[in-house]
């Protein structure tokens, strides 16, 4: 679901796992990406997560950070990584594809029907790559819910897995990438009619639409819910005749262009060159943002100039788009995240369980925007089947929404976004790097009752942000904001215990990102700098002395990601440093019998 994206990371680091991308699709669970190296949490019941096991991962605070292991690739370092319904693809950095997951209809591409990733062994090296045919490279990956396609080097578009509804686009219904003999060279290419070839991809559960170089779309698959956007329900791709010149592109309405395509489960969305976005295909639940619960693209006269665009609120409009089961999410020019559609689990992040897009007066201005805490720059979003995650620009990333099996990487398995105290500050960060702290003293004669309070003094200052998506688009964002954060932290101790620990940290973020236009330039830099000193202490007359090494880790990073289309190009630069030093001493009683403790880095 990305349009022309070329992401270049230069990262310098030393035991961290900072992410760098962040990609799922219809199922439960998230992948991350850091200088090649994959991290996946959430659903794993068929080996999605690459850990050579079925156990979920992010539902229990001792399965996250670096705890969290990564997916064994080999030799090889992941350059981008995708994550379908309960599958999982990796492009690698010699421009092959690995998946791993279920393979009930082929979707892995590897020529049977067995599952990879939920065994050890399985993985690594091990793993084949999927054969495209003689001296293919992979530009570009999307998975579904149950098929999986690829644009390749030659700008041959090709597809594998579940096919009941033409979905690959081959002019049958037979599933690819389940036997022998149906993948490499065998494999048609999708037929998107004469000189035309695709820019970008979007898989749904049971259709696939494709960007062409034109800037028009096609689509093909079911139809069942109008999310082919034909003005009918009859499906494409199960002949050979419905491909090609044959099949029709999708009428977004008189003289508009797209620069972007989404697909949810059964409804798609486009972002066109005015900035407005168009969605039609199931909308029983506000999907398509229009403040009714009638779908579009299933009958005659609905598309075109009569399809509305989503009301994103006065003067306001969209630069990136991605959608979910039911329900979607827009990135706006003032660089505010709003999302409509099905909210049960709080996916929408508006802090209660409220849908949203299909009653009237709920768009538009009315339509809240995403609170993720203060000075929050959203950089990258992803839409789940049931929740949301969002990358932000000092290389966190946060998720809201269902939480049944941990997708939401906060080691538990309550929802968030459906509480107003759940979003904003109160969300935590999925932490992907260091020790979850857990500390711990016992005796049998030692009780310990801790009482933290944490102040946060915020102040910031930014420059106006303009955005606008059109042919040479360019938006350059500069801010600055500086933070302070003092901790105070009080132990009372039952037993005769001395205890004396003093952590000092400080981090240093700079953030700019830069886009210019012929008709503007906006500049905007962000600096943050915090400091932290807790200092932990009791008293005992006791002597048993038990000593904590004192550690130092420093992180160095510093990202340049290019998105391009031919029509514009958004450039943008991060740098991060870290430094933490820590020193603990602790002096027990001899009544004391176990000390576990464990200091996140």
């Amino acid at each position: 679901m990305l349009f022309a994206l070329v992401a270049c990371h230069f990262l310098v680091l030393s035991s961290a796992f900072v992410p760098t991308w962040l990609s799922q699709s219809a199922g439960r669970h998230v992948c991350a990406i850091s200088l090649g190296t994959v991290k996946c949490w959430g659903s794993n019941g068929s080996g999605q997560l690459g850990l050579g096991d079925n156990s979920d991962r992010g539902d229990t605070a001792t399965e996250m950070g670096d705890a969290l292991p990564t997916v064994d690739l080999g030799l090889k370092l992941a350059v981008n990584v995708v994550a379908g319904g309960t599958h999982t693809c990796a492009i690698l950095d010699d421009l092959t594809v690995k998946c791993w997951g279920l393979n009930t209809y082929g979707q892995l591409g590897v020529g049977d029907q067995s599952a990879r990733g939920n065994q050890a062994g399985e993985l690594g090296d091990v793993l084949p790559p999927v054969d495209l045919g003689s001296g293919n490279s992979v530009l570009e990956v999307a998975a579904g819910a149950f098929h999986t396609c690829a644009r390749l080097f030659d700008n041959a578009t090709k597809c594998w897995g579940r096919n009941d509804y033409g979905q690959l686009g081959v002019g049958d219904t037979t599933n690819r990438g389940d036997a022998t003999g149906q993948m490499g060279d065998e494999l048609p290419s999708v037929d998107v009619g004469t000189g035309r070839s695709v820019q970008s991809l979007a898989v749904g559960d049971l259709h696939t639409c494709a960007l062409l170089d034109d800037f028009s779309v096609k689509c093909w698959g079911s139809a069942s819910e109008g999310q082919l956007g034909y003005e009918s329900t009859h499906g494409r791709g199960h002949k050979a005749e419905e491909l090609g010149d044959h099949l029709p592109v999708v009428d977004v309405g008189t003289g508009r262009s797209v620069l972007q395509i989404v697909a949810g489960d059964s409804h798609t969305c486009a972002l066109l060159d005015d900035g407005t976005a168009k969605c039609w295909g199931k909308n029983g639940l506000g999907n398509l943002g229009l403040e009714d619960n009638t779908n579009r693209g299933d009958a005659a006269g609905q598309m075109g100039d009569n399809l509305p665009a989503v009301d994103l609120g006065s003067g306001r409009s969209a630069i990136w788009l991605d959608a979910g089961g039911e329900h979607t999410c827009a990135l706006l020019d003032n660089f505010e995240l709003k999302c409509w559609g099905y909210n049960a689990y709080g996916q929408l992040g508006a802090g209660d369980g409220s849908t949203r897009g299909y009653l009237s007066n709920s768009m538009g201005d009315n339509l809240p925007s995403l609170d993720l805490g203060s000075g929050a720059v959203v950089m990258t979003l992803s839409v789940g089947l049931y929740h949301t995650c969002a990358g932000l620009d000092d290389a966190t990333i946060k998720c809201w929404g269902y939480n049944s099996d941990g997708q939401l990487g906060l080691g538990d398995t309550a929802n968030r976004g459906d509480d107003s105290s759940e979003m904003g500050n109160y969300l935590p960060s999925v932490v992907l790097q260091g020790v979850v702290t857990s500390t711990s003293i016992s005796s049998t004669s030692t009780t310990a009752t801790v009482s933290t309070s944490t102040t946060f003094t915020v102040t910031s200052s930014e420059t106006t942000s303009t955005a606008s998506v059109t042919a040479t688009d360019t938006v350059t964002i500069t801010s600055s904001t500086s933070a302070t954060v003092s901790t105070t932290t009080t132990i009372s101790i039952k037993t005769t215990v001395t205890e004396t620990t003093t952590t000092t940290s400080s981090a240093t973020a700079t953030v700019s990102t830069s886009s210019s236009s012929s008709s503007s330039r906006t500049t905007t830099s962000m600096t943050a700098t915090v400091t932290q000193t807790t200092t932990t202490s009791a008293t005992s007359s006791e002597s048993t002395t038990v000593s904590l090494s004192s550690t130092s880790h420093t992180v160095t990073v510093s990202e340049t990601t290019t998105r391009s289309t031919s029509t514009g190009t958004t450039s943008s630069t991060s740098s991060l440093t870290t430094g933490t030093s820590t020193s603990s001493s602790s002096t027990l009683a001899g009544s004391a019998q176990d000390l576990d403790s464990h200091a996140g880095e």
